[in-house]
């Protein structure tokens, strides 16, 4: 039975690519509209309905170079939006902020997801303006 899936699945994928040819996807489809980059696993909130809240005890943040580095990438790719989310990102300001400021000249619009406990530190320090928008519960 498994066998049976698995093969009319291949079938289906192949004429799936028959019928949409990579060469025929837009330029501007061929990267996500929309990217995801969680800074951080860490949060200041430990909320029963997150589905981060198992994350938070991970041993380290990814790095600043790499993160940096992925950025770069997706301003270089027809990526539309970053949504620069985690556990809690503002609790890596610094770096977000240094990630709204390098995308600022680019046609990448930044958003923050974040539980907006911190957001007064953070808008004190004139970044929000240079952010598309920030969303939080």
């Amino acid at each position: 039975m498994a066998t049976a899936v698995a093969t009319d699945a291949t079938a289906a994928l192949k004429r799936h690519r028959s019928t949409f040819p990579v060469s025929s996807i837009p330029e501007a489809l061929k990267a996500p509209l929309v990217t995801h980059l969680e800074v951080t696993w860490r949060c200041n909130h430990n909320c029963v309905f997150c589905y981060n809240a198992k994350n938070i005890a991970k041993a380290s943040d990814p790095s600043e170079k790499r993160i940096t580095a992925l950025v770069g990438e997706m301003i270089e790719a027809p990526i539309a939006q970053l949504m620069i989310t985690g556990g809690e990102p503002l609790l890596r300001k610094n770096l977000v902020k240094k990630l709204v400021e390098k995308t600022k000249n680019s046609e990448l619009k930044v958003s923050v997801n974040t539980n907006g406990s911190l957001l007064k530190r953070f808008v004190c320090d004139k970044t929000l303006p240079k952010t598309s928008f920030f969303s939080w519960f």
